[in-house]
């Protein structure tokens, strides 16, 4: 009986401080008005997003992820976890419902050849038009998953505009979309 208590106690204080850590990244989230810009390290946004929504890609296939070391860059950290989040939850609904577990969602992080900050997610098995893809970013023609995701890539695209970044989509040979969304890292300062 003592290891049955002790168990469900157990199970109790981790629901708790998991809840407890949803908490506080919503808190973030919710203070996507402010205006303060600050260094911002893009590998724990990303990270923080998948927890908070890494189970839309799940429901319908698998998450892979590869983060490689990248400078912080300077940014407003409640924007960015939003346009994280926006583009996450576009390509999870994105993905087609028919219960095939090889789906996937690729998301990465790397520095492109002009030193930006490169966040790609590649969402296989989703078809688009060359017109469909012109008319992701406008927010009165989106494809209509887009809509039911309840965040729209045309909030995506003014949030990175907002930063100085930009962001793209393509198609991809076979089945496939890639989005991209870049902003300048900030120079390495020199270790003493």
């Amino acid at each position: 009986l003592m290891a049955d208590v002790t168990e469900r106690l157990t199970d109790a204080r981790e629901g708790a401080e998991r809840m407890a850590a949803v908490v506080k990244r919503m808190r973030t989230f919710s203070r996507a008005d402010e205006t303060e810009t600050r260094s911002v390290d893009l590998r724990s946004v990303l990270e923080s997003v998948i927890e908070l929504v890494g189970h839309e890609v799940h429901h319908r296939g698998r998450l892979a992820t590869r983060f490689e070391d990248v400078p912080p860059i300077q940014a407003n950290e409640s924007r960015v976890e939003q346009i994280c989040l926006g583009l996450l939850i576009f390509a999870a609904r994105m993905l087609p419902d028919d219960g095939r577990a090889t789906r996937e969602v690729r998301l990465s992080l790397h520095l492109d050849e002009k030193h930006q900050a490169v966040i790609e997610v590649i969402c296989d098995g989703c078809q688009l038009s060359p017109e469909e893809i012109d008319r992701l970013f406008d927010p009165f023609a989106a494809h209509d998953e887009a809509r039911s995701a309840g965040f729209g890539l045309s909030v995506c695209k003014s949030l990175v505009d907002q930063l100085g970044g930009h962001i793209s989509a393509e198609s991809l040979p076979g089945t496939g979309l890639a989005l991209r969304a870049a902003s300048r890292a900030r120079s390495r300062s020199p270790r003493s």
